[in-house]
C-alpha cells in the first residue's frame, strides 16, 4: 500500500518541523549551519563546505 504523501507531509509540518525547530533553537547557534534549500545541491555543496572550512578544526592526532 502506498502512503498517501499529502498526509505525510501535512504531519511532518504539524509535528515534526515545530520539535526540530524548538531542538534547533535550543542549540548554540554558532553550531548551526542554514542552508537555502531551493538552490542547486551543487552550490549547497559549495556553501557547505565554506562554512566548514570557516570553522576552526584542528585534524586529528593519528
Amino acid at each position: 500500500m502506498i502512503p498517501d504523501v499529502g498526509e505525510s507531509i501535512q504531519f511532518f509540518k504539524d509535528q515534526l518541523l515545530r520539535m526540530l525547530e524548538e531542538y534547533m533553537a535550543s542549540l548554540p547557534q554558532s553550531y548551526l549551519v542554514e542552508l537555502d534549500g531551493n538552490m542547486s545541491p551543487t552550490i549547497l555543496f559549495e556553501q557547505l563546505l565554506e562554512r566548514l572550512n570557516a570553522y576552526p578544526i584542528r585534524r586529528a592526532a593519528l
